[in-house]
């Protein structure tokens, strides 16, 4: 397994929609969780390239892809709380979305009644978002504002 220390990603953290989430969530004291099923690779892109013989948003635009991409190899991390781990999250390095798009979740059985909900947040445009269409794809700018 790879030294995870060496990779950064862009991880993209939704505000103020999620801020608004978090803060009902924690006065109903409800589970808050996050399901990151890609990144947008910054740092350690040989490593990545390396574990995941790709490039672009073929390496990591996916949970899978992501996984390989790390390292990750077998279920050791699973259910293991970010802290606990090699990973780790930068929140000092953000940049800003021109646009934030929700939708149902992707592979999500069509029974229950939160089937089409949208707990599925994402950058428009941005290539390394599982499941976007080429057409919906911003090669210029990944979907990010001017820094």
């Amino acid at each position: 397994m790879m030294h995870c220390t060496a990779l950064r990603a862009t991880f993209i953290f939704i505000r103020p929609a999620a801020t608004m989430r978090l803060m009902l969530q924690r006065k109903l004291k409800v589970s808050r969780k996050i399901l990151i099923r890609g990144v947008e690779p910054k740092d350690g892109l040989d490593i990545m390239q390396a574990n995941r013989p790709k490039t672009g948003s073929e390496l990591t635009n996916g949970p899978g892809k992501l996984m390989q991409a790390f390292g990750v190899t077998d279920l050791r991390w699973n259910n293991v709380m970010i802290t606990d781990s090699p990973f780790k999250i930068d929140l000092q390095d953000q940049r800003v979305p021109a646009q934030i798009l929700t939708s149902a979740r992707i592979g999500v059985s069509k029974r229950g009644g939160q089937t089409n909900s949208p707990y599925r947040y994402y950058v428009a445009g941005n290539p390394y978002v599982s499941g976007m269409r080429k057409r919906e794809m911003n090669l210029a700018t990944h979907g990010w504002l001017a820094q």
